[in-house]
């Protein structure tokens, strides 16, 4: 457990002493776009590194399932 929280230090200090310096990004495109397959594949790495955990590396519901007549993008959380 510590090695996960020490894994997320870096970011958390970022976050932590952000003081408005980063760019406001809401309404921009991402530069890159990540394929359901490469999701899937990150997501079965994650699994493999936390086997057991109910949360890390585990798809939610149906959101990398292609759209079904929905209008509105999921995120994926890994």
């Amino acid at each position: 457990m510590a090695d996960v929280v020490a894994d997320y230090l870096p970011g958390l200090r970022l976050l932590r002493d952000d003081e408005g310096e980063f760019a406001d990004v809401s309404g921009s495109e991402p530069g890159w776009q990540l394929t359901v397959e490469e999701a899937r594949a990150i997501i079965a790495q994650v699994k493999a590194e936390f086997p057991g955990d109910q949360l890390f590396g585990q798809e939610r519901g149906d959101a990398l399932a292609p759209p079904r007549g929905r209008f509105c993008r999921s995120t994926v959380v890994v």
